[in-house]
Order: C-alpha cells, then structure tokens, then sequence
C-alpha cells in the first residue's frame, strides 16, 4: 500500500533532520580541527566557494514516487557516505544516479529495462 502523503512527508522530513544534524557534526568537528592550521581554513573556504559556484547552476524541484526499498537504499546510501566522513544528501544521491546512467554505454536500454522490471 502506498504511504500517505502526510507519512512520506514525514519521512522526508526526519531524513532532512537527519542530514542537518551531520552537517552541524561536520561544522563542530572542523572548526575544533582548523583552530591552530590556517592552511586547512584556507582549504575549506575555497571548497565552500566551489560548492556555491555549483549550486548556483540550476535548482530544480520536483516531486518524485520512490520505493521503500529505493527510499532505504538512498538512506543506506547517505549512512554509508557519513561513515567515511563524506555528507552527501538525497539530491547528490540522485545526481549519482544521474551520471552512472549518463555513463552508460547504452542509457536507454538500462532505462526500458529498469522500467520493465517494476
């Protein structure tokens, strides 16, 4: 049975919650890390820089329909990444996605067959 819109908005949510409290994690750990390494600040700040540079490109909302499987394995996903100290969240997530079937040497017949197997 599909879950409601009030239970998917729900889940949404907690898994936001979730990525907030990584980042805030990650921000602790790298100002108490950077206090007495300039170089490492330095560092930082131009990976910030890039990453607003990058988010500048295109912001584009769309509601999607997942699986539980599917929603679980991008929570797995989003653990896993957290676990070897990388935050990534639901978006780069589908970006990933995105460029493995970019990648492929034939993306539309991964794409018919995905879509087949459902």
């Amino acid at each position: 049975m599909k879950d409601s819109l009030k239970e998917r908005m729900k889940k949404a949510m907690k898994i936001e919650e979730e990525a907030v409290d990584q980042r805030f994690a990650r921000a602790e750990q790298f100002f108490s890390r950077n206090e007495n390494d300039p170089e490492e600040g330095k560092r930082q700040l131009q990976s910030e820089k890039h990453d607003k540079a990058v988010k500048k490109l295109k912001f584009l909302s769309k509601s999607i329909t997942l699986t539980e499987e599917e929603a679980q394995f991008c929570k797995d996903t989003i653990i896993n990444f957290a676990k070897e100290g990388e935050i990534v969240n639901f978006s780069e997530i589908l970006r990933m996605g995105l460029v493995a079937l970019k990648n492929d040497s034939k993306p539309n017949e991964l794409i018919k067959k995905i879509i087949r197997s459902k």
